[in-house]
């Protein structure tokens, strides 16, 4: 399922639907550009949020977390994601399994 919102124009809380199973939800976070700490915080507070939801329905079941193999002389992660996967690594994005994809 790909978003028709141009880069940076995601948000988060917004849901997108799975047409052949609507239990499938997605949620697009901005994604971690270069120099844009806050996305890391943004997406943080989202996990935090549904982490504390009482419905199972609301609460986060995986993350997906994907970004481009860097060419030759790029730096291997982006500093947020290098910041968000430091966060999961020490569990303080709480117990959701994480699915990482290159």
């Amino acid at each position: 399922m790909a978003s028709t919102h141009k880069p940076g124009e995601a948000d988060i809380d917004h849901e997108f639907v799975s047409l052949q199973n609507n239990r499938f939800v997605l949620h697009d976070s901005k994604g971690f550009e270069p120099a844009e700490e806050g996305n890391v915080n943004m997406v943080r507070d989202f996990i935090d949020r549904r982490r504390n939801l009482k419905d199972l329905k609301d609460q986060l079941h995986a993350v997906w977390l994907c970004f481009e193999i860097p060419r030759a002389g790029g730096r291997l992660l982006e500093t947020g994601t290098e910041d968000f996967l430091t966060l999961k690594r020490k569990g303080e994005l709480g117990n959701i399994p994480g699915r990482h994809s290159l």
